[in-house]
């Protein structure tokens, strides 16, 4: 594994590893309209997005946690890259066992 910083990603070519994109977090407290929101005006620190786990399965990328690529998308596409920088990545190639056993 690897951890990289996510500016160095291009994430329109990470594709989504779940079907839905559920528009609320698990916990109920934030939609991803909140949360995009929350970032953006310094109310909610990246780091409480936690760890992004990029993994490779053949030659495409994936992630699991669909609300939060979507909200990285988002801040990608309007070049928000101030907030990019603070967000950390791991990068898991397919043959990592650790990861393949947890996922």
């Amino acid at each position: 594994m690897t951890q990289i910083n996510a500016e160095r990603i291009n994430f329109r070519f990470v594709l989504y590893a779940q079907q839905f994109l559920y528009p609320d977090f698990s916990n109920g407290e934030m939609s991803i309209s909140e949360m995009y929101v929350a970032l953006t005006n310094g109310f909610l620190d990246t780091a409480s997005l936690g760890l992004i786990k990029i993994f490779e399965v053949g030659r495409n990328l994936h992630y699991i946690d669909t609300r939060r690529l979507k909200i990285i998308k988002e801040l990608q596409r309007r070049n928000k890259h101030d907030l990019l920088k603070h967000f950390a990545v791991q990068y898991v190639q397919e043959d990592d066992e650790d990861f393949t056993n947890e996922y």
